[in-house]
């Protein structure tokens, strides 16, 4: 069992220390645009004062042309410091999630690869399956390769939305379609046929799959249900003892989870509420981010072996 505590310290000693010229910059520039806001309040007094001392001397438009334009030309150069800061910070934002999420993916998996957005086409990847749910707006925080017990994997984490568009272009009726990480698992076997196991109303049905299978277990049917092509495979797949197993995994599960099995490919879908491997850089790394990054890992890795075991137990492929 990995312990949480002494993994956040890890990883907050290893990048603090990595990062450490990347911490310096960000802070150096937020301390000049702290110091340009005092600069704006000190130039607005400042005029302020030489007008109540000077009444006679300075013309009263020209102390507060003097004061406006002073106050804009430190507001422009506010704006490009901020400009440069955000960016700044995304950049580091991003290159500092992307080695944690290396760093906690390597607890589990080997020959893990973090790509940027567009190095594998995930929407083309998620529409092979057949999810039955229509969307039109996606976003992709993380995508990675890896193996795990020779098998390779892509894990993409995302973000599908339906949202109503009028003629307009007025938005509306905002609709999340699934948000959470989806795993591509390539098998070392062929069961030559479809299987869906999921839960009505977490996200969808099946994959477009032929029958909704029943089966003799109705605790298992109050979590999941059955789609298969080959309704006899899906029984066969799924005995009382890995039925058991599923739902053990479902009770340990913080949102629950979806499996599909399509020939010699498995996809899972495991729900989440924050962005994987996302921590802020301005604060210490958190205990409850970084513990459910491990246990949605570890429960894709446990899919994973059950699933093995089954087909290979219960002589499906």
């Amino acid at each position: 069992m990995i312990d949480i505590s002494q993994l956040c310290q890890e990883l907050q000693d290893k990048f603090e220390l990595e990062f450490k010229g990347e911490f310096e910059q960000v802070a150096f520039f937020k301390r000049i645009k702290t110091a340009l806001f005092f600069c704006i309040g000190g130039i607005f007094f400042t005029n302020v004062i030489l007008m109540l001392i000077n009444k006679g001397e300075f013309s009263l438009v020209g102390v507060i042309g003097l004061m406006i334009f002073s106050i804009i030309g430190v507001g422009i150069v506010i704006y490009f410091v901020d400009f440069i800061t955000k960016k700044k910070l995304e950049s580091f934002q991003r290159k500092y999630n992307d080695k944690v999420g290396k760093y906690l993916l390597e607890k589990y998996y080997t020959n893990v690869k973090i790509h940027s957005d567009d190095d594998f086409d995930y929407t083309k990847i998620y529409d092979s399956v057949g999810y039955d749910e229509k969307y039109n707006r996606d976003d992709c925080y993380v995508q990675s390769e890896m193996k795990y017990r020779d098998k390779n994997i892509r894990l993409m984490d995302i973000r599908f939305d339906h949202v109503d568009i009028n003629e307009n272009g007025v938005e509306s009726n905002k609709k999340e379609i699934f948000n959470g990480a989806f795993i591509e698992v390539s098998l070392d076997y062929n069961i030559e046929t479809r299987i869906a196991i999921t839960k009505e109303g977490l996200y969808g049905h099946g994959i477009g799959c032929k029958n909704k299978v029943e089966m003799d277990s109705k605790e298992f049917e109050d979590l999941f249900n059955v789609y298969a092509d080959n309704t006899e495979k899906a029984k066969q797949l799924l005995s009382k003892e890995v039925m058991e197993i599923f739902k053990q995994m479902y009770s340990v599960s913080k949102n629950g989870f979806e499996v599909a099995i399509i020939k010699d490919k498995m996809y899972l879908r495991i729900p989440h509420d924050n962005h994987l491997f996302y921590v802020g850089i301005e604060k210490l790394i958190e205990h409850d981010y970084v513990n459910n990054d491990m246990q949605l890992l570890y429960l894709a890795t446990a899919i994973i072996d059950n699933v093995d075991y089954a087909v290979k137990h219960n002589n499906v492929a």
